[in-house]
């Protein structure tokens, strides 16, 4: 607190002195997502959400994050809230629909009201890539295998893996396992 002296004057003069003590408390943090943008994202790509309200109120905030015994209790996986800024990122590793989060900032005066934020992270198309792959080369009549020096799922099962359309066939006698893109088999023709 501090000690403040105050007067009052008028025609004929001044008051004596008058002193006043006052004090100023920091309040609660004011948090808000409300009109936030990137709140939809994909796995395997990076998101970044900021909050579109972040006001101390006179006192550092000291912590942020999901309030304590609300439901989802946990943001999707890969996602966290920095302590002092309160922005949501990270790189989700799996799908979440649509759900709602609340999130609280504290500072020495206590919680902020409920901030809530929708998320929702997509699934994507799978990666695939034969890059590195060893066991490339084989013999007419000797089995062979081939396993995708690459291959995720990105969030979604994978549902077929196959020759792409209007490409060229794989070799007589080889094949791709549908679910783990694996080509094996024995090979009767040579390749031209």
């Amino acid at each position: 607190s501090a000690t403040y002296t105050l007067l009052a004057t008028n025609s004929a003069g001044n008051s004596a002195d008058a002193t006043v003590s006052l004090t100023v408390n920091a309040a609660v943090p004011s948090l808000s997502y409300a009109g936030a943008t990137g709140t939809s994202g994909s796995v395997g790509s990076a998101m970044s959400v900021s909050p579109t309200t972040l006001t101390a109120n006179g006192a550092s905030i000291t912590a942020c994050g999901i309030k304590s015994g609300s439901t989802p209790s946990s943001l999707p996986a890969g996602l966290s809230v920095n302590a002092s800024t309160c922005v949501i990122s990270g790189t989700p590793t799996s799908p979440a629909g649509s759900a709602t989060y609340t999130l609280v900032a504290t500072n020495s005066a206590g919680n902020s009201a409920n901030a809530t934020v929708s998320l929702t992270v997509a699934a994507q198309a799978p990666t695939l890539s034969y890059a590195s792959s060893t066991g490339t080369t084989g013999t007419v009549g000797t089995a062979m295998s081939v396993t995708p020096s690459t291959l995720s799922a990105n969030g979604a099962a994978i549902s077929a893996c196959g020759i792409k359309a209007a490409t060229t066939a794989l070799p007589a006698g080889l094949s791709v396992n549908a679910s783990t893109c694996v080509i094996s088999g024995t090979p009767t023709a040579v390749t031209a």
